[in-house]
């Protein structure tokens, strides 16, 4: 397994099922103190960079798959929409030159206001 923002909601939650499973991988974070202290952060291989950064998403990449991208670019700036295509174009074209059969994206609306 490959994931970034593991240590997001959905990220936390997605890693340690996996590991149950038997899966063993890498995860990508911004912050790799975050993980300090998870119980399942010894058993993942943690890259630390931002999806932002075709080497960071490179080192990352494990040829597992998928590749679960899980992490947003949105923030208090209203146009976050930029941002989120261009780092999920670096991610895909990552995978892709990878080999990656699946990757699985997550995003979500921007908030009003």
């Amino acid at each position: 397994m490959s994931i970034i923002a593991a240590n997001g909601d959905i990220g936390g939650g997605l890693v340690p099922t996996l590991l149950e499973q038997g899966h063993t991988g890498r995860v990508l974070t911004r912050r790799s103190h975050a993980l300090r202290g998870v119980p399942w952060s010894g058993r993942v291989h943690v890259v630390t960079g931002d999806q932002s950064d075709p080497h960071a998403v490179q080192k990352l990449y494990d040829g597992a798959t998928p590749l679960y991208y899980l992490a947003h670019s949105m923030s208090d700036n209203k146009d976050f929409a930029p941002v989120e295509e261009q780092c999920a174009q670096i991610v895909a074209a990552v995978a892709s030159q990878e080999g990656a059969v699946r990757l699985i994206y997550l995003s979500g609306p921007h908030p009003e206001g």
